[in-house]
């Protein structure tokens, strides 16, 4: 099954395309949505179950709907910080598929035994810093205008995902480090517990800028409230990865 969205930054359609494969699970279970780090519940049913970082929410959740108007069977996803679902692997959550963000936790899983097969990385995500419209922040992907604004006292509040669990997170951190900045903005983060959080962060105005996935900062939910820009990360950090990797039961 195949899908095309016309008028989408080309990585979003990648993902999107390279997401539609991995529902040819075989669900033995399914996963009631949990808070972050909390071990899923299963209950017996034939729906598939998929984990998935944050920063896939939009295009799973359309490609879920399309797949399900077109065989009528539905799938469970539950989104969350890569870290966080991670550890609910390892504690047993019934998961049929894992959509990661970056290559080292799926390297974790499949050394330990948790996966089938090798991974398949479909996508490789971008870094935007972003600002709610109105922000006393400008937006540039060489962080001139935090810099500024920071340097002038507009800055109370900047969002990142937790570096600990969310590949975005530690994305953001190697960003802010590069630029010198690291230090400065310490004292004012805000962390979410996932991308998604922190893309809530920014958008409705509880941080006056924040680092958060380009697929979020272009969504049609999130990119009408906000400003972008990818940011310029370091040279020796990858760009996040979403991974598909089938999981062993």
């Amino acid at each position: 099954m195949r899908f095309t969205f016309g008028g989408r930054d080309a990585s979003l359609r990648l993902a999107l395309v390279g997401a539609s494969l991995t529902f040819a699970v075989n669900p033995p279970a399914r996963a009631q949505e949990q808070p972050a780090g909390a071990p899923a519940v299963a209950e017996a049913t034939g729906t598939p179950t998929v984990a998935a970082a944050a920063s896939l929410r939009y295009a799973l959740e359309e490609i879920a709907k399309r797949f399900e108007k077109e065989t009528g069977k539905s799938v469970k996803i539950t989104f969350g910080a890569t870290g966080s679902l991670v550890h609910q692997i390892e504690a047993g959550a019934p998961f049929q598929a894992l959509f990661a963000a970056d290559d080292a936790s799926v390297k974790k899983l499949a050394k330990a035994g948790k996966i089938e097969g090798e991974p398949i990385v479909f996508a490789r995500g971008e870094l935007s810093v972003a600002a709610p419209k109105g922000s006393p922040v400008a937006i540039d992907a060489d962080l001139k205008g935090l810099k500024a604004a920071l340097a002038a006292g507009k800055v109370k509040h900047v969002a990142i995902a937790n570096p600990e669990t969310a590949p975005y997170g530690r994305a953001a951190q190697e960003s802010l480090t590069k630029a010198g900045l690291w230090e400065q903005v310490q004292p004012l983060l805000v962390i979410g517990e996932n991308i998604g959080q922190t893309a809530t962060f920014v958008s409705t105005g509880a941080a006056e800028v924040g680092f958060i996935a380009k697929s979020l900062a272009i969504s049609k939910e999130i990119a009408p409230k906000i400003d972008s820009a990818v940011s310029d990360r370091p040279a020796p950090a990858r760009p996040a990865r979403a991974t598909i990797s089938p999981l062993c039961t």
